[in-house]
């Protein structure tokens, strides 16, 4: 990231909500023309960031008072509860999903950022584990999950039926005596 610039990981908050919609739609948008089936039912949209304001999982990167990337932790998610083709490796988890980038600052960095932090707030609640999925036509976000050192468990399936490939990234931290696990 540019060294120049103020970046802040925060909380989200009501005010930020123009933006962050801004960002939905254009990753929507980059989902339509990618043709990944995802997000394009409309959801996430205003109305469920604002749900994730109030329950204090949004969460935002901004750069130089400009909103760049969001994303919401959650500390349990009940379509993780079954794993196919696959499974888990942890059992204390947090959750991660809708990390979005605003388009001026895509190849950033910022979405491997957003995990960073999701880390750091998984140690600080003793979590084992981050876990996120994504469905199985974004390469991008696969790739860069990968790249970030999460590993394909298996398959989830979302509230509407969908499968999605599910991934996990023990925290190395909590298994200091045994540097072996993966």
């Amino acid at each position: 990231m540019d060294g120049d610039k103020i970046w802040v990981f925060r909380s989200s908050t009501e005010r930020d909500a123009e933006a962050v919609s801004k960002i939905y739609d254009f990753a929507r948008e980059d989902f339509r023309k990618s043709g990944i089936p995802q997000w394009l039912d409309g959801s996430p949209n205003m109305d469920t960031f604002l749900d994730d304001v109030k329950n204090g999982s949004s969460y935002v990167i901004e750069c130089d008072g400009e909103i760049a990337a969001t994303a919401k932790f959650i500390l349990y998610e009940p379509v993780y509860d079954d794993i196919f083709d696959g499974e888990w490796k942890s059992n204390g988890y947090i959750a991660v999903h809708r990390v979005a980038v605003a388009e001026k600052y895509r190849r950033m960095g910022l979405a491997g950022k957003m995990l960073g932090e999701a880390e750091r707030y998984a140690r600080s609640l003793g979590r084992e584990a981050v876990r996120i999925d994504t469905h199985e036509k974004n390469v991008k976000m696969r790739s860069m999950l990968e790249k970030n050192g999460f590993l394909r468990r298996g398959t989830v399936y979302i509230a509407d039926g969908s499968p999605r490939v599910a991934y996990e990234k023990l925290l190395a931290s909590l298994y200091s005596s045994n540097p072996g696990i993966s």
